[in-house]
């Protein structure tokens, strides 16, 4: 009952857009049932998801933000809105 809820929670929260929390969801069921178990699951899990395309986008998200932080615009860079 309780994954069934946490799946639906997943779902509604990404709209099965983004893989990566059923990965999660995996890892933790397999660890408990086994912590050998659930080490190796995170780490399949981990190395699958991160070849996903979404996987790529998030990064490149990331280090476009990262480099607007990093780029001095000038003080003249902003326009007034009016």
């Amino acid at each position: 009952i309780v994954w069934g809820q946490i799946d639906k929670l997943v779902q509604k929260n990404t709209n099965g857009k983004y893989p990566a929390p059923y990965g999660i969801i995996k890892a933790v069921q397999d660890g408990l049932k086994s912590p050998k178990q659930g080490a190796n699951s995170e780490r399949d899990q981990f190395s699958k998801l991160a070849a996903t395309p979404e996987s790529a986008a998030l990064i490149g998200i990331f280090d476009g933000m990262t480099q607007m932080k990093k780029h001095s615009f000038g003080e003249d860079a902003a326009i007034p809105v009016k």
